[in-house]
């Protein structure tokens, strides 16, 4: 993606699945969408997820994997600080980007 840039805790937009908005810690998209509180799923580049217990590791690789996926986000990161040790899911989309 040329011209992305990093945003932290925005508002995603996720039309597909049971939860239509999430936060992640961070996401990458088009720098046009800089001065906007939500960002739609299509414009998404990679979504970062930081978990900070067991609770929240478990939904971020599960739930929240599969509703990235679903939404085309072609990257999704978790970085779990209780393992110390980062995961990445890359979905089908990030082979048409």
């Amino acid at each position: 993606m040329k011209g992305g840039k990093s945003y932290p805790e925005i508002d995603a937009e996720l039309p597909v699945g049971k939860s239509q908005r999430r936060v992640s810690d961070l996401v990458v998209a088009r720098e046009e969408v800089f001065d906007q509180t939500r960002v739609r799923s299509d414009r998404m580049a990679l979504a970062v997820e930081i978990s900070s217990s067991s609770e929240s590791a478990l939904r971020d690789h599960s739930i929240k994997a599969g509703e990235h996926a679903a939404n085309g986000i072609a990257h999704y990161w978790v970085i779990d600080r209780q393992m110390n040790s980062p995961s990445a899911s890359t979905t089908k989309a990030a082979c048409q980007l």
